[in-house]
């Protein structure tokens, strides 16, 4: 497993954050909207009487359970007795606040996420439900949260993978599920050529393939930031294939530039051509168009 259990239930609060007993129907995925660890979110809900809770809160390294799912807990938004907040089990997903409120993905933000699904997937096995049976805050109250997930494009994402590791799972893989490309690389983008240097250079023309990559022919070197970022084989997807962490000060030759799955990704090769990477480098709004800022440098 990817994460460590924690158990950091206390029942002398249940009086204000779990005071109904439930038979859970669904899940509902949250983000945290702050920089705490698991650990440190549950205790100060532990210590806060203020009728607001949650049941788990998952980070990169563990998934900490504040509150038994045969309890309520008050996260929904939707009234004492609405549904979210009498029959859902709520998991939240820890520092979807890292670089701000602009729907920034650091790289434990992104590893605390693939925990969650890989956990979320567990929760349907334990209860002989399906992915249909996830839900989003969004979904009872109309608040936007998992507001990163949201931001970025990515709540079928999400469901596709706590999919695949539900898969895994019931085929009885204790290992979570890999990601998997959408589809092979010489036909999830178009060919490399063309160039940028110091500020990558977008001149030429963008072209849009039937997977909904925009894809632009340009070339020249990317410097990795101070954050480990992980990059993907085959295609600029979130779920494709992880290619390994690009650690600070790794340099990309670069041979095109693509907009997908809420990024920009650079497209590089390996073995001669013959085998295709990605690397995200900063965020893309596919809506607005808007993007933040660098994660690195142009050479």
């Amino acid at each position: 497993m990817a994460y460590k259990i924690v158990n950091q239930m206390n029942p002398s609060m249940y009086t204000y954050n779990a005071p109904y007993s439930m038979n859970p129907i669904e899940i509902c995925i949250h983000n945290t909207a702050n920089t705490a660890t698991a650990r440190n979110e549950v205790a100060y809900m532990n210590r806060t009487a203020n009728y607001t809770s949650y049941h788990v809160a998952i980070d990169d390294k563990e998934a900490v359970q504040a509150i038994p799912f045969n309890r309520n807990a008050f996260a929904a938004g939707d009234g004492a007795n609405g549904r979210g907040n009498r029959r859902a089990i709520h998991i939240e997903i820890c520092y979807s606040l890292d670089g701000g409120n602009n729907g920034h993905q650091s790289a434990r933000y992104l590893k605390a996420e693939e925990n969650a699904a890989l956990y979320t997937a567990h929760v349907l096995h334990q209860y002989g439900w399906g992915v249909d049976k996830v839900k989003k805050h969004q979904d009872y109250s109309g608040k936007y949260c998992p507001h990163v997930i949201l931001a970025n494009g990515k709540w079928q994402w999400f469901k596709n993978r706590v999919q695949a590791h539900l898969n895994a799972i019931k085929k009885g893989s204790a290992a979570p599920a890999k990601p998997v490309a959408k589809k092979p690389a010489k036909k999830t983008t178009a060919k490399p050529a063309a160039k940028p240097a110091k500020k990558a250079s977008t001149k030429g023309k963008w072209t849009t393939n039937k997977y909904g990559t925009q894809y632009l022919k340009t070339s020249g070197t990317w410097v990795n930031g101070s954050e480990p970022v992980m990059t993907r084989f085959h295609s600029p997807f979130q779920s494709a294939t992880q290619g390994g962490w690009a650690r600070p000060g790794y340099k990309v030759n670069y041979t095109g530039m693509c907009r997908q799955d809420g990024h920009i990704w650079l497209e590089y090769t390996l073995d001669k051509g013959k085998t295709y990477k990605y690397i995200p480098v900063k965020t893309w709004n596919s809506k607005t168009g808007a993007v933040g800022k660098d994660w690195g440098s142009w050479k």
